[in-house]
């Protein structure tokens, strides 16, 4: 009799293995994500990475130091960054059926590749992002005053339609937050698991988090009222990733320490719309 084996979807992924390994992958096999895969990478010098992905469209951005691109044999330059808390990142949008080669320019090179399988028909060319074109504003105020870098808004973000789903055509914002220490960020905590138009859009989102000092910490809690068996409070450590895809999930920083994510999020909706915890409001 042949008994059928379910793969187990996890939501925290430790960043021991990632900074042992120097890799992490997040995809539909590891997590409850249809429409985003991650992968970290860590490079040597020298190093390189080649892909040509048929189905995805992908966005690589740059966390630590400085990286060469060709894509269909024209050239790009990213970087560089000594690290994601002392300069701005640059990135790389670059449409499925293009193949694409990263080099790694010196030593403890650091990258994210972030895919969606949805088509977004606006943007068939590649499209750069340097440092000096990413969106910073500081949002929020007193304890949850920190600030947000926006990396690729116009790579996805249509001027309208933002109560109709967009057929086969998805939508992928990708930014950085900055929390302070002792403070929080995604708060009021927020949610985005549910299609209610006009009152909430359904959206994957990816946190792939840096803390400093490197033995420091944070705090994420994911929680849903109409799912209370999924809470779940998790310790933030250096190179820890989360996967929501349900629920509220707000994120503080211990006093002396900073916390950074990476965030990406994909979704069917033109917009995102927030529903936000009345009891925070």
């Amino acid at each position: 009799m042949n008994s059928k084996q379910t793969k187990k979807r996890h939501v925290y992924f430790s960043g021991r293995k990632s900074k042992k390994k120097g890799r992490l992958v997040i995809n539909a096999s590891n997590s409850s994500c249809k429409y985003l895969q991650f992968k970290y990478l860590k490079l040597k010098k020298n190093a390189t990475v080649t892909h040509c992905f048929q189905k995805l469209d992908s966005i690589i951005v740059l966390l630590k130091g400085r990286i060469h691109i060709t894509v269909d044999g024209q050239p790009f330059t990213l970087g560089p960054r000594k690290d994601v808390f002392s300069a701005k990142s640059s990135s790389i949008y670059i449409p499925r059926k293009h193949p694409f080669l990263v080099k790694a320019q010196g030593v403890g090179v650091e990258i994210a590749l972030i895919n969606t399988p949805l088509r977004n028909r606006r943007f068939k060319k590649v499209t750069i992002a340097q440092s000096k074109q990413v969106s910073v504003k500081t949002v929020g105020r007193g304890t949850y005053r920190r600030k947000v870098h926006t990396l690729f808004p116009y790579v996805t973000r249509p001027k309208k339609k933002a109560q109709k789903g967009m057929g086969n055509n998805a939508y992928i914002l990708v930014g950085e937050t900055f929390n302070e220490a002792g403070k929080w960020s995604s708060f009021p905590p927020h949610r985005h698991a549910y299609n209610k138009l006009p009152h909430e859009s359904q959206y994957e989102e990816i946190y792939f988090c840096k803390v400093v000092p490197e033995d420091g910490f944070g705090f994420i809690r994911i929680y849903d009222k109409k799912k209370k068996s999924t809470e779940r409070v998790y310790c933030i450590k250096n190179n820890d990733c989360f996967v929501v895809t349900h629920g509220y999930h707000p994120v503080c920083a211990a006093p002396g320490c900073q916390v950074y994510y990476l965030w990406a999020l994909a979704g069917r909706h033109g917009t995102v719309i927030n529903a936000y915890d009345p009891v925070f409001l």
